[in-house]
């Protein structure tokens, strides 16, 4: 109960320091040296979605894991992929039409995402990079 005073006080001295932080790079446009910024971080882009094969994985290695609690995971993917290639093209159809639909979501997420954020990044660690503080030490 007496934490929750002192987790307020610091709430509130942080929220003044960013805004003193903010105040000053907005002047002088660096900081001094030795004085650190909290980072500006950019939200994650939309994470791309499962093929078909994968949903079927998801789908089946519960049960699998379940049949064959002693199996490693290499000996599970095997069998998946057994089932897989042993599967109907009906059966198949219905994965592909689902990673289909997620796909259609993702496309709309993405040009959400770009709207407001810029381009995506072409690998995760050029997002990363660029957001990074560019503030200095």
């Amino acid at each position: 109960m007496d934490r929750q005073r002192y987790r307020d006080l610091y709430d509130q001295q942080r929220k003044q320091y960013e805004q003193k932080v903010r105040e000053w790079t907005s002047e002088h446009g660096v900081l001094p040296k030795g004085v650190r910024c909290p980072k500006e971080t950019q939200p994650l882009p939309p994470k791309r979605p499962l093929s078909s094969f994968f949903l079927f994985n998801r789908k089946q290695l519960p049960g699998l894991r379940e049949e064959h609690p002693g199996w490693t995971f290499g000996a599970l993917a095997k069998e998946i992929s057994k089932e897989w290639r042993s599967l109907s093209e009906e059966t198949r159809q219905e994965y592909t039409g689902q990673s289909e639909l997620l796909r259609a979501e993702y496309e709309k997420e993405v040009e959400e995402w770009i709207s407001e954020h810029g381009p995506l990044p072409k690998k995760m660690t050029e997002f990363r990079a660029a957001s990074r503080s560019t503030w200095t030490r």
